[in-house]
């Protein structure tokens, strides 16, 4: 998925299978899933790849996503077990959303010190509606193949 706002600046996300894809007891093979993405941001561009997110909270994500572009009532502020990654919202229109996109730890890009989670380096963006509800429904296509 592609959350880019109108500045260019963002992440894409991707679901790159599970940590432990090979392990004998279920819940340990499909307990993280592999995260890899993208990001743009004024300063330069990164990839990352780590165990980022439980099923679950991908499954929270596309959600939160898909309330955004809808314009339902949810949380402003969306952040995981793992705090490699975390968003805000900042502002809300009709046709428009803020957001503060942040990367932690492993998601830092690598011109950034890790020193330990809590100082992660932030993005923020506006985007249309359209572009969070292409984002949630590519989201969902991404986990079709993790239950």
């Amino acid at each position: 998925m592609r959350i880019f706002g109108l500045d260019g600046r963002g992440v894409s996300l991707d679901v790159d299978g599970y940590q432990f894809p090979d392990a004998a007891e279920e819940s340990l093979r499909r307990s993280w899933l592999m995260i890899r993405g993208e990001a743009i941001a004024a300063a330069g561009t990164w990839a990352f790849r780590w165990q980022a997110l439980t099923p679950d909270e991908a499954i929270n994500l596309g959600r939160w996503l898909r309330d955004l572009a809808d314009e339902r009532a949810g949380h402003d502020d969306l952040w995981f077990l793992e705090p490699n990654l975390a968003f805000a919202v900042l502002t809300r229109s009709p046709e428009r959303v803020g957001l503060r996109i942040a990367f932690d730890l492993e998601f830092s890009p690598p011109w950034r010190p890790r020193i330990g989670a809590g100082d992660p380096f932030t993005i923020e963006t506006e985007l249309p509606r359209a572009t969070l509800r292409d984002a949630a429904e590519n989201w969902a296509e991404a986990l079709a193949d993790y239950p």
